[in-house]
């Protein structure tokens, strides 16, 4: 999938253990420029050797596990969101989004949206996976607008879900279905 923007353009493709310094360095100004959005914190992470980001995008060949990272003119990584299907028997059928991020020098290109569309492209490829979840943090308008326009649709809130300098974030949980499930989102 490509994005073009004057004369910029945007590729995705799934991260190779090989980004993973690049990855780590793009994870951790986001995690410090927007810390309400994320659970993780830049401290925290920050702490872990470069290993750690590694293992976490994982192997290439992984069908459950994936971060995609969008790199602007083929090199400097510009976004990541990654994707993960719960292994037990009885969630498989759930993938969860994690960790979506686009750096602020990039917003407004429709590189977030790109992301999103490609993850669930590849999710609704993984067998038996039929839907995908994901929380986002309240007042995150753009974030929010961003998934409902992407199909996902609320169905809870998590009060206190994270405190960050003794102020609590509420975390909406969303879901994208991928078949016709009878349910009612909240509204």
């Amino acid at each position: 999938m490509m994005v073009s923007a004057m004369s910029d353009s945007i590729s995705i493709r799934r991260l190779l253990r090989s980004d993973a310094e690049q990855y780590r360095a793009f994870r951790l100004a986001a995690l410090a420029a927007t810390p309400s959005a994320f659970t993780s914190s830049a401290e925290e992470e920050g702490q872990k050797p470069l290993s750690w980001f590694a293992d976490k995008i994982g192997d290439a060949d992984q069908s459950t596990h994936f971060i995609l990272g969008a790199f602007q003119n083929g090199a400097e990584l510009v976004g990541v969101i990654g994707c993960d299907v719960e292994a037990r028997r009885q969630a498989c059928h759930k993938a969860t989004l994690f960790g979506m991020a686009v750096a602020t020098h990039a917003h407004g290109r429709g590189i977030g949206r790109a992301l999103v569309q490609r993850l669930l492209s590849e999710a609704r490829q993984i067998p038996g996976v039929l839907q995908v979840i994901l929380t986002v943090s309240e007042g995150n308008i753009a974030g929010e607008r961003l998934y409902r326009s992407c199909g996902f649709r609320e169905f809870g809130r998590e009060p206190r879900a994270t405190l960050i300098a003794g102020q609590a974030i509420t975390k909406i949980s969303m879901v994208h279905m991928f078949d016709d499930f009878p349910w009612t989102p909240v509204s």
